[in-house]
């Protein structure tokens, strides 16, 4: 859905590219405890009379990890993306996830 790009002088920072991913990894956890606290009570806080009913649905279409999050989980869609970019002559040559992600991340 989003990437999240830490410009190349900042990411020679040893450990800041690993800080930035733990950090919004915790957000999600956050969120996603959020969400599931809300269906336990029905989503009484939201003022939206069919969102649990969403909720679960996406949670059936979507599974337990909706918003999947690192490179191994998301390799096969942003490979996908980089062979369109090279494709329609976005780039000269087709880049792989080395090539653009830290390789620090590239295990997440």
């Amino acid at each position: 859905m989003h990437v999240v790009v830490i410009r190349r002088e900042l990411v020679r920072r040893r450990g800041l590219a690993r800080a930035v991913y733990d950090a919004f990894g915790r957000a999600k956890e956050l969120a996603e405890r959020r969400y599931l606290d809300g269906a336990v009570k029905q989503h009484m806080g939201l003022i939206t009379p069919w969102f649990s009913a969403l909720f679960e649905e996406n949670r059936r279409l979507l599974g337990d990890d909706w918003w999947p999050y690192g490179v191994a989980a998301n390799r096969r869609a942003v490979d996908t993306f980089l062979r369109y970019h090279h494709e329609q002559g976005l780039s000269k040559r087709r880049l792989t996830c080395e090539d653009i992600f830290v390789p620090e991340l590239l295990d997440t």
